[in-house]
C-alpha cells in the first residue's frame, strides 16, 4: 500500500506533534478513512518530508508526529 502524502504550510519537527488544516484532516480521515498508527508523509515545501504517524483523530482535526526525515524531494506520480 502507498503511503500517502500530505502537505502543510507550517512549519515541521520530528517528535512534535502536528494539528493538521480542516481540509487536510478531512481528506485523511473522511477520503482515505486513515486510522491511528498509519502512516503518512508530510511535507510543506522547503524540502524533504517527513514521515509521520497519526496518533489522533479528530472531527475537524488529525494530530500527527513527524519521526524520520528524509531530504529526498519526490513528487507525487
Amino acid at each position: 500500500m502507498r503511503i500517502p502524502r500530505i502537505h502543510t504550510p507550517q512549519a515541521i519537527a520530528a517528535g512534535l506533534p502536528l494539528v493538521l488544516e480542516e481540509q487536510a484532516s478531512a481528506h485523511l480521515a473522511r477520503v482515505l478513512r486513515m486510522r491511528l498508527n498509519d502512516s503518512v508523509r508530510v511535507f510543506n515545501g522547503l524540502g524533504g518530508e517527513y514521515l509521520a504517524s497519526i496518533v489522533d483523530i479528530g472531527k475537524k482535526h488529525v494530530t500527527l508526529l513527524p519521526g524520520e526525515f528524509s531530504a529526498a524531494n519526490a513528487q507525487s506520480p
